[in-house]
């Protein structure tokens, strides 16, 4: 990332700031195991018993973008046709999972209700947009985190937005786009080098051999792209549920060890850095849409013409005419991922946990005529590598300097997804996978 160039403030030393838009991108909470090793969680004591309803989420209603009913997935059919000991399905939201996210909606509910006052304290039509993956445990979740935020809307069903793999823009999928299956071969290639580089690495590999002799060896290390990634999902979903994971794998240095070494194998086919060639074509093709259309509400938001008034930072804020305060899209650690990636973060060190989140707060600045925008990693600033710490970049500076340079429209997205064929290239062929829901792979982590 280039040196600091453009505009920013200290949002904390303007005095009359005043919130003009919030959009929170987020991660799905707890759920069981995703791989198809059931030796990896399914011993004889662990019952997967825990997906019953925490408690009763507001109602939600699924469309698409023009209305249409959700259609339907098969990558989350299958998922919930697996049925595993205890009753659960593959990939299923917990009751801890429901309850993150009703504690995430609470939080939203605490900072921009009761703190800020810039939303209702009730639910309005029209006052906020949703959009979730086609999966069960992404809807859930976004049901969760709506009813944390609104409480009780009295039955009213809030509407949601979802669709098909060739239309998605919170993840990416390479049956839609298949020259990004070229470039996803080049970071599983980046990723096991990574991997073989670390301190730990042999080590983890000695260590996995003997507590899973029956399931890890030297074949399995060699053959297949996603031997941390799988148990990284082992580890961390039994953890999450209270379910004693594998004898040997709760040893916290080892998952730690696995965390790490999962995110280097993992990150680079999602999240390769922004500012090499590789990465930055990658990166334009899987979130270049989404960043699109970001930047898209939030200069709606600013240009917008004004009505009526509610309480904000200072004492009064003006909120624009019919168009949403609040955009909340729910996805995948496939999601979090490169949009850590797009703004700047370099290699990710540690995997999103589960309800990791994005939010993205436009400032309006009306002393200084400038609109600022602020990002919020897990309920804390981050410090976008491009500015200078403890500064926000202004709108401006924010699409033309951060992550402009990856917007893409859906045509041109169209154009870019195929493949040249060039017969004196060495590019892996391209092979169709969804980094929401892939086959043989792990399905999303």
């Amino acid at each position: 990332m280039s040196a600091a160039q453009g505009k920013f403030f200290k949002l904390q030393d303007e005095k009359d700031a005043r919130l003009a838009l919030v959009q929170v991108v987020f991660r799905h909470g707890a759920r069981t195991p995703l791989t198809s090793k059931h030796k990896l969680f399914e011993a004889p004591e662990v019952q997967w018993d825990c997906c019953g309803s925490a408690f009763t989420p507001v109602p939600i209603s699924m469309t698409t973008i023009d209305g249409k009913p959700a259609p339907e997935n098969s990558h989350n059919t299958r998922q919930i046709r697996s049925i595993l000991q205890g009753g659960c399905h593959m990939g299923q939201l917990t009751t801890q999972g429901q309850l993150q996210a009703l504690d995430f909606g609470q939080w939203l509910r605490k900072r921009y209700i009761e703190e800020l006052g810039f939303l209702p304290p009730q639910y309005k039509e029209g006052m906020l947009h949703a959009r979730t993956t086609n999966f069960q445990r992404t809807a859930l979740t976004l049901a969760g985190v709506l009813t944390g935020l609104l409480g009780d809307t009295g039955g009213k069903a809030i509407p949601v937005v979802t669709s098909s793999d060739v239309d998605e823009i919170l993840v990416a999928d390479t049956k839609a786009c298949p020259n990004l299956a070229n470039l996803i071969a080049v970071g599983k290639k980046i990723g096991k080098e990574l991997c073989e580089a670390d301190d730990d690495y042999e080590w983890a590999c000695n260590e996995l051999k003997r507590i899973l002799p029956e399931i890890v060896d030297d074949f399995y290390f060699n053959s297949y792209n996603y031997q941390f990634t799988d148990i990284h999902d082992v580890i961390t979903s039994c953890l999450a549920a209270g379910k004693a994971p594998y004898p040997g794998l709760e040893d916290p240095r080892l998952a730690e060890t696995v965390n790490r070494l999962a995110t280097k194998e993992f990150g680079p086919l999602v999240a390769p850095t922004v500012s090499d060639e590789h990465g930055h074509k990658h990166l334009r093709l899987s979130m270049g849409i989404l960043l699109k259309t970001m930047t898209e509400n939030m200069e709606a938001a600013i240009n917008a013409p004004v009505e009526g008034a509610h309480a904000s930072l200072g004492p009064t804020n003006e909120t624009k005419a019919k168009l949403p305060l609040i955009f909340l899209y729910s996805g995948h650690d496939s999601t979090i991922m490169p949009l850590l990636s797009s703004l700047g973060v370099t290699r990710l060190t540690q995997w999103p946990p589960y309800l990791s989140n994005l939010v993205f707060e436009l400032w309006e600045l009306p002393s200084k005529k400038e609109t600022v925008v602020r990002v919020l990693r897990d309920r804390q600033p981050l410090d976008i590598p491009h500015c200078p710490p403890g500064h926000c970049p202004t709108l401006t500076t924010f699409r033309d300097e951060v992550i402009g340079s990856l917007f893409i429209t859906r045509e041109a997205l169209a154009e870019a997804c195929v493949v040249e064929i060039d017969h004196d290239t060495s590019m892996p062929k391209p092979r169709a996978l969804s980094m929401a829901s892939r086959s043989e792979e792990p399905d999303d982590n």
